[in-house]
């Protein structure tokens, strides 16, 4: 790899990583300095020192470091020895770099960015075991043991037979594609980045599927998922694991509007995924959501029916509350249309 490529990889890299993130404005800067030919490759080294001593000498503050520099208030030490030019020259240029930035960093720096609930409903490296092992499948119908020998060889054939090697310790470390070593965690803040007519910048936050769903402590956050925009990535291979499918199936969350569903499907062909059988659960009552609504949430509008009493008593103090904060002639216009269809009119 020639020496331009190298340094084009470093600044990626840079760019990529968490720790630089209130330093993009900058290193996206030196990038198009470089690929356009404003700077040499020893000036755009020199450009990266500086931009990695401004991270460790900034103590979390890059903008206001940076401005200090910019209207003359702090004097940088830099070491400019590998820049092959006079020490004049590189600093004249630095300043004018950092000039040319500072609204930027000042606009990532002080605006707080949108947190996008992500549910990655995705196996982690010991779950994909789990599924190759085929142990997961003890106790259900010989039927999708049979069915998911049947998808790995579809796998086999159009994607690959070591798809385990995909997954790993946590979710957010999955690795969708094969021509691709990016994860779903760097993946997901790429295209978000490309997200431009909003007022801020949109940062992923990974929900766990399990812990959300089967603890009561999280109920108010579940509600909030499914009442708010949220992104349900679902992974094909995954879905064959019956506590990933399980888990999926509990949340309910792509019955919501709001929520933004992207299922990964490694066969490139739907047809393979659209016929997959859904396992039935044996479940308790009390793993229901109107159980839940009724024991965890104190949501009188599920109630259990003893005598007819009850049932009046439900509909009269619920139902006329709900009625009463609708839009009444839109209420009515929908019940009239629903009674025209169910009469033939």
């Amino acid at each position: 790899m020639d020496s331009n490529n190298l340094i084009e990889k470093e600044i990626e890299q840079l760019i990529k990583n968490d720790e630089y993130k209130l330093l993009k404005p900058l290193l996206e800067y030196i990038k198009l300095m470089f690929i356009n030919n404003y700077s040499s490759i020893d000036t755009t080294r020199g450009l990266l020192d500086v931009t990695k001593q401004i991270k460790t000498d900034s103590t979390g503050n890059p903008y206001g470091f940076v401005k200090d520099i910019v209207f003359g208030y702090k004097q940088p030490q830099w070491n400019v020895e590998t820049v092959n030019q006079t020490s004049g020259d590189f600093y004249y240029l630095t300043f004018q770099v950092l000039e040319k930035v500072l609204p930027d960093l000042e606009q990532i720096q002080t605006v707080p960015s949108i947190s996008l609930p992500v549910m990655l409903f995705v196996m982690t490296r010991k779950e994909a075991e789990e599924l190759s092992s085929e142990q997961v499948f003890k106790g259900y119908s010989q039927e999708f043991l049979a069915e998911f020998n049947n998808f790995k060889t579809i796998l086999a054939e159009r994607y690959t037979a070591n798809w385990i090697n995909q997954y790993h310790e946590v979710r957010q470390a999955w690795q969708p594609f094969l021509n691709s070593s990016e994860n779903i965690e760097g993946l997901l803040k790429q295209k978000l980045e490309k997200v431009k007519n909003l007022p801020r910048m949109i940062e992923p936050e990974f929900v766990n599927p399990i812990t959300i769903n089967n603890n009561g402590n999280y109920r108010n956050d579940l509600k909030r998922l499914r009442n708010n925009v949220c992104l349900v990535i679902i992974d094909a291979i995954s879905m064959r694991h019956p506590i990933i499918q399980k888990e999926f199936r509990k949340s309910l969350l792509d019955v919501f509007d709001n929520t933004i569903v992207a299922t990964f499907d490694p066969t490139k062909d739907e047809s393979n995924i659209l016929q997959q059988r859904m396992i039935h659960f044996i479940e308790y009552y009390q793993d229901l959501e109107c159980s839940k609504r009724r024991h965890w949430d104190d949501d009188g509008k599920c109630n259990v029916i003893y005598q007819s009493p009850d049932l009046g008593g439900l509909l009269i103090d619920r139902l006329e509350y709900l009625l009463k904060n609708e839009d009444n002639s839109q209420s009515s216009n929908f019940l009239d249309n629903l009674y025209n269809r169910e009469e033939g009119h």
